[in-house]
């Protein structure tokens, strides 16, 4: 829709010869289509993919739109890697919500 282009590598197998190549989809863009393409190393249950810069789906552009909640943010460095805001989890994202009696 914004003719933006991202990309992505399994954060886990950074180092791996990228032998295959995916679609990256899902329910957090204004389109199912994040990655049209792009190539990594064979990916399994449990790899990590990273897609580093995302715009509106970064922490500080992050947002409630459609009611999914906002990413942790683990900082990296020197093969150390830190929680530093967790995930938000559901009851975050309603804490705030009410329904009104006469709607019950």
């Amino acid at each position: 829709m914004y003719d933006a282009v991202y990309s992505a590598l399994l954060a886990n197998k950074a180092g791996s010869q990228p032998t295959c190549e995916y679609r990256v989809s899902g329910k957090h863009c204004e389109t199912d289509l994040l990655i049209a393409s792009v190539v990594l190393p064979e990916a399994k249950i449990g790899d990590l993919l990273a897609v580093q810069t995302t715009g509106a789906y970064n922490y500080s552009m992050a947002s409630n739109y459609n009611r999914f909640t906002r990413p942790a943010v683990v900082l990296v460095k020197d093969g150390q890697a830190d929680l530093i805001v967790r995930r938000e989890t559901l009851d975050d994202l309603v804490k705030c919500d009410m329904i009104p009696d006469r709607l019950k």
